[in-house]
């Protein structure tokens, strides 16, 4: 796992062309500043699935209390929206004040990507699962190869946060949504997609969503 300390950076991209250069400026100790050029040559784009995916299932759910129940959470569709108020204090509910100490601008330079999803439970009892809506590890915005995490660390915590079971909320409801912000200088490119890592009954493989 990463370190939890996250190293802020401001990062300054031209848009994915056959080669693109990325200037990164990290700030040290001493606050003085680092550059660094780094080329990146173009990946090809992943073949995409379609909606719904089904990106976790665990068959024995409830093996422990001797019922064989079966569990799912499904990516059911997406939508890309602009910052407005009372999204922007939904988000920052969502990751906590770090978003105000760090990302004060994020308003300005972000979109809004909402995923939406869904649990499932297939079980003979009146249950309903309490479980966070989240993503698996491995799973990231990305253009061909390339992991926006990489160059941002907006999008790079965000990915570390919706992957770990114990900061994301559970909830009892059937339907939930997950919030990401994407730097507007990636949004609206058309090879966007969102890396998504499948554990079926502890299988893992990764499938590609177009986000554009």
């Amino acid at each position: 796992m990463r370190n939890k300390k996250v190293i802020f950076a401001t990062v300054v991209s031209v848009a994915f062309l056959s080669t693109s250069y990325v200037v990164v400026r990290n700030n040290s100790p001493n606050n003085s500043s680092e550059e660094v050029k780094v080329s990146h040559v173009k990946k090809k784009k992943h073949a995409a699935t379609n909606l719904p995916v089904t990106i976790y299932v665990d068959s024995e759910y409830n093996k422990l209390v001797g019922r064989n129940d079966s569990f799912s959470r499904i990516i059911t569709g997406f939508d890309f929206k602009e910052f407005n108020d009372s999204e922007a204090i939904r988000f920052k509910e969502v990751y906590g004040n770090i978003i105000e100490r760090n990302f004060h601008n994020f308003r300005d330079d972000y979109k809004l990507l909402v995923l939406y999803l869904t649990h499932k439970i297939e079980t003979t009892a009146n249950d309903r699962p309490l479980e966070s809506f989240m993503l698996n590890k491995g799973s990231a915005l990305v253009i061909g190869d390339d992991e926006l995490g990489t160059y941002d660390d907006l999008v790079l915590y965000q990915q570390e946060f919706l992957t770990t079971d114990y900061r994301v909320k559970r909830s009892l409801e059937p339907n939930g949504e997950i919030l990401l912000a994407v730097p507007k200088s990636y949004a609206e490119n058309k090879d966007l997609q969102l890396r998504i890592s499948e554990k079926i009954d502890g299988e893992s493989s990764y499938v590609y969503l177009d986000l554009n």
